[in-house]
């Protein structure tokens, strides 16, 4: 009898060092693989990689349940670097059109980071403002300032009604006024001329 308790009792040891060491091989697989999960997001934030893969969820344990909360935080995260990613990378082709003179393009996307929203609204009123007072193309006012250097007033800046743009343009106007009235004060004075001469060879005669 005691030779059996004594049996029953090893087998029940080695049951529970069987079962404890399944626990241990089972909490350490868990443990290595959210390891490696997190290690990998941490790559993708520190731009180490490209993509975030997701954690392995599909253990009935508490290592399951965190790798489900944190899967949900990835995906948030890298839904608001990609699309801060497109909100730098449209305010790089903005500055470059500005770079060029052209002060129409705006930055059209929302961005998810709010602060980088702010600065994409602030980023639009500026350009809003400068498009207002300067107009739609640098270039074009450079081109009729330029022809006036050479003394060329024929040109004008059409289908922009901002304020630099209509104050050029009425500059144009009001300077070929004044050359058409100083070219009829010159027809005026050349015929006044003619005259005066034919008086004086009547006169002379």
């Amino acid at each position: 009898t005691q030779l059996s308790l004594l049996i029953f009792g090893l087998i029940i040891i080695i049951l529970n060092l069987i079962i404890f060491g399944v626990l241990v091989r089972r909490v350490s697989v868990s443990i290595n693989s959210f390891q490696h999960g997190l290690l990998g997001f941490f790559k993708y934030l520190n731009k180490e990689t490209k993509n975030a893969e997701l954690l392995d969820d599909s253990a009935k344990d508490e290592f399951g349940v965190m790798s489900t909360v944190i899967n949900k935080n990835i995906i948030k995260t890298k839904s608001i670097i990609e699309s801060d990613e497109k909100f730098l990378d449209e305010v790089t082709s903005v500055v470059q059109n500005v770079n060029k003179g052209f002060l129409v393009k705006r930055l059209e996307n929302k961005v998810e980071s709010e602060n980088l929203e702010r600065l994409r609204n602030n980023m639009n009123e500026m350009l809003v403002h400068l498009n207002e007072v300067v107009g739609k193309d640098i270039n074009k006012i450079i081109e009729v300032l330029e022809s006036f250097s050479t003394l060329d007033f024929t040109n004008s800046l059409k289908d922009d009604n901002n304020k630099i743009p209509t104050a050029l343009n009425n500059v144009t106007n009001l300077i070929n006024a004044m050359l058409v009235e100083n070219k009829s004060n010159g027809l005026t004075l050349q015929e006044s001329s003619t005259v005066l001469m034919a008086n004086v060879e009547t006169l002379s005669s």
